[in-house]
C-alpha cells in the first residue's frame, strides 16, 4: 500500500472508502454534512460556497441554451430558457453536468474535506465528480420544488426556467468571485513577553503595556 501510494502520488481509499465513494448517492449514500463534517466550521463555509456555484452553473446553462435559442429563433416570442428531458432530476442534473462550462473549477482538489485530499488522483477526482452531482442534483431538486423558478412541461418534454431565476446570474457571479476559502485559525500565544525585542524583555514594563510609550 505504501509503495503504491508514493509511486500515485496519494493513499489508497480502503475497500469500504472505495465502495461508499461508489456508491453516493445510490445504496449506501455519503450526503453532503457527513462527508464535509470533518472540518466544522470550515467545512461549513465549503459547503455553502459549492452550493453556491452549483446553482450558479444550473443557471447557466440555461442561461447559455436561451441565447442558443434566441440567436437561431425567427421571433424573439418563440425563444426561452428550456431544455430536452424525460421529467426526472437526476437525468437534468446529469445533462446540466456535462454541457456546463469551466467544470473543471467545481469542486477542486482544496474544496474537498483534509480526510480526502491525500487519496490517489483516481479516486479524489471519482469523489470529486460524485460531490459535483450530488451539488447539482440538490440544486435542482430545490428549485423544483419551488415551482416558480424551474419546471417540467411535459407537452414538450422540456424544462423550462424562469426570467426571475436568469436574473440571479449576475449577482451569484459576484458573491463566487468574491469568496475566500477559510484559512485555520492559529492558536494565540498568551505569553507576555512573546513579540517582542529581546531588549524589551530586560525592561520593567508590565504585560500588556505599549512597548512604544514604556518609560
Amino acid at each position: 500500500m505504501r509503495k503504491h501510494a508514493k509511486r500515485f502520488g496519494g493513499v489508497e481509499p480502503s475497500s469500504a472508502l472505495k465502495a461508499r465513494i461508489l456508491g453516493l448517492g445510490v445504496d449506501d449514500p455519503f450526503t453532503l454534512e457527513e462527508l464535509f463534517k470533518d472540518d466544522r466550521d470550515a467545512a461549513s463555509a465549503t459547503l455553502d460556497h459549492l452550493r453556491k456555484v452549483a446553482r450558479l452553473k444550473v443557471i447557466g446553462v440555461f442561461r447559455v441554451a436561451g441565447e442558443a435559442n434566441h440567436s437561431m429563433a425567427r421571433r424573439p416570442a418563440s425563444a426561452g430558457y428550456v431544455l430536452s428531458g424525460d421529467g426526472s432530476t437526476d437525468q437534468l442534473a446529469a445533462a446540466i453536468g456535462r454541457l456546463m462550462k469551466g467544470s473543471h473549477d467545481f469542486v477542486r482538489p482544496n474544496d474537498l474535506p483534509r480526510l480526502y485530499r491525500q487519496l490517489v488522483e483516481q479516486w479524489r477526482n471519482s469523489l470529486r465528480a460524485q460531490i459535483r452531482y450530488l451539488l447539482l442534483l440538490e440544486a435542482v431538486e430545490e428549485l423544483c420544488l419551488a415551482e416558480t423558478q424551474l419546471w417540467y412541461f411535459q407537452g414538450d418534454h422540456e424544462w423550462m426556467a424562469a426570467q426571475s431565476l436568469i436574473d440571479e446570474h449576475d449577482r451569484l457571479l459576484r458573491e463566487v468571485k468574491g469568496w475566500r476559502e477559510p484559512r485555520p485559525q492559529l492558536p494565540r500565544n498568551c505569553r507576555p513577553w512573546h513579540g517582542r525585542p529581546a531588549r524589551d524583555r530586560r525592561r520593567a514594563v508590565r504585560p500588556g503595556t505599549s512597548v512604544a510609550y514604556a518609560g
